[in-house]
């Protein structure tokens, strides 16, 4: 038994020796032996994380009506479009109703993938459907990226391909900075347009499709009874506004498309990356403000309500903006904001109108009478009503720009309506101190009402407070 031992051990020794000796000679020449695969799994490497360039700051202000340029910086510099993205998705699908490629009425499926989509998004769930209709109005209002992805591979077959359609199309409309690699403007350092392109895409938006076009003003939409309202502020400020797009990652900085009408001339403004939403907002105001002057010939012009500058003080202010300290959210949420869910009937509102089942095609017949003229899908409120002359009520605030008067009043009553049926909303024009002002009112209330009135209107729908509004002939008695 111990020679057979003694015999094991020296065989094995005996081959053991060249491994010891190849393993030692490799370490004297400074090699380290290779390693063994054998049972163990080969180490992945670390994908890397994209790199993105700082954001680009790029503006311009152009004439619909001629193309003329009133004013840029760095228009054709390129940049990251974030959900301005979706203008082009919006075209696309567009087109593809224009065609009768699909109806309003027609429901696409939500894939895992769509479902899964980062924020800002609808909340989708897989193998649920949304509309054609829903979908517009998510992608418009809500810059919902879930909603991309479903229109994305409803009209492509994946996102991929349709990115690719979505670029081609681009070029054809003469956008040549521009390459898109998805549909909804989430974060890809590939993805790049510029100003200048932006400009050109809504401005074809526009005169391309009129009749779908007025959905760009939508001050909201409902969806599953919750009020959605729209990202865009310029809407509710800016005289004259009526759409089209924000848009915002942490690469991009802080995008706005905007439009708007005045005295027979509509502009078309764009700025890319800017610091926040308030100071891009207000600067792009500025300087569609600036192109109105141009086209009007006034040596000066009113920047949004904080003063008269001339051209030289707004390229000053302008020319501040260029730093991009302060951008730290991720993901393209454009701008944050709390739903608010409605009680009571919503808000009429023009919609797509879904085509009766024998149609085959779906162009104007789809719209409602009011989309095929190109209104505004906003509710007017009147300045002025005799029925509810003589009824008490509140005022939720006052407002320089009569759409946000209207806008306020109207969510007012909506709040209102289940508890008071006879609540009405009401637009008072006056001129204060040279200035018109329009006073945002819900009447037709009883005086006992009025406090709880004021009570079950949301915090941020009352500017300035609420006011108890009586007819004159009561205040008299009541002295």
């Amino acid at each position: 038994m111990r020679f057979g031992l003694a015999r094991f051990f020296a065989l094995v020794m005996l081959c053991c020796t060249p491994a010891l000796v190849m393993g030692a000679t490799a370490k004297s020449n400074g090699k380290a032996p290779a390693a063994k695969s054998v049972g163990k799994a080969p180490v992945r490497a670390k994908a890397a994380k994209p790199r993105y360039n700082a954001p680009v700051f790029a503006t311009i202000v152009v004439d619909a009506a001629t193309g003329q340029v009133l004013s840029e910086a760095n228009a054709d510099t390129r940049g990251y479009p974030a959900s301005l993205t979706k203008m082009m998705t919006l075209y696309l699908l567009f087109e593809a109703l224009e065609r009768g490629v699909v109806r309003a009425d027609t429901a696409m499926p939500v894939s895992a993938r769509a479902a899964a989509a980062a924020p800002s998004k609808l909340g989708l769930r897989r193998k649920s459907t949304i509309t054609v209709e829903n979908a517009v109005q998510a992608l418009i209002t809500k810059s919902a990226n879930d909603v991309a992805v479903v229109t994305a591979e409803y009209l492509g077959g994946t996102e991929d391909r349709f990115a690719e359609q979505m670029t081609a199309r681009a070029h054809a409309l003469g956008m040549a900075k521009t390459t898109f690699k998805n549909a909804s403007g989430l974060p890809n350092p590939q993805q790049f347009s510029s100003a200048r392109d932006m400009a050109v895409l809504a401005n074809h938006l526009i005169s391309d499709f009129p009749a779908y076009y007025g959905q760009f003003s939508r001050m909201d939409f409902v969806y599953k009874g919750q009020n959605i309202r729209t990202h865009n502020r310029l809407l509710e400020f800016y005289e004259g506004a009526d759409g089209i797009k924000t848009g915002y990652t942490a690469a991009s900085g802080y995008n706005l498309v905007g439009s708007a009408t005045r005295n027979g001339y509509r502009v078309i403004g764009v700025m890319f990356g800017a610091t926040s939403a308030s100071s891009r907002d207000r600067r792009l105001a500025g300087l569609m403000d600036q192109g109105f002057a141009a086209l009007s010939g006034q040596p000066e012009i009113a920047i949004a309500g904080r003063g008269t500058y001339t051209s030289d003080q707004i390229g000053t202010q302008i020319a501040q903006a260029q730093g991009v300290a302060g951008v730290s959210e991720e993901g393209d949420r454009d701008e944050p904001f709390t739903p608010v869910t409605r009680s009571g009937a919503p808000i009429e509102t023009t919609s797509l109108a879904p085509l009766p089942e024998n149609s085959s095609t779906n162009t104007m017949a789809a719209l409602s009478p009011q989309m095929r003229a190109g209104t505004a899908p906003r509710a007017t409120v009147p300045a002025s009503r005799p029925d509810l002359d003589g009824t008490s009520g509140i005022q939720i605030g006052a407002f320089s720009a009569r759409a946000r008067a209207e806008n306020q009043a109207t969510s007012a009553v909506v709040k209102l309506k289940a508890t008071f049926a006879s609540a009405a909303a009401l637009v008072i024009p006056v001129r204060v101190k040279g200035r018109m002002v329009f006073r945002a009112r819900v009447m037709g209330l009883d005086d006992k009402d009025l406090l709880r009135a004021c009570a079950l209107i949301p915090a941020h729908v009352k500017a300035g407070g609420c006011q108890a509004i009586r007819p004159e002939a009561k205040r008299v008695a009541s002295r």
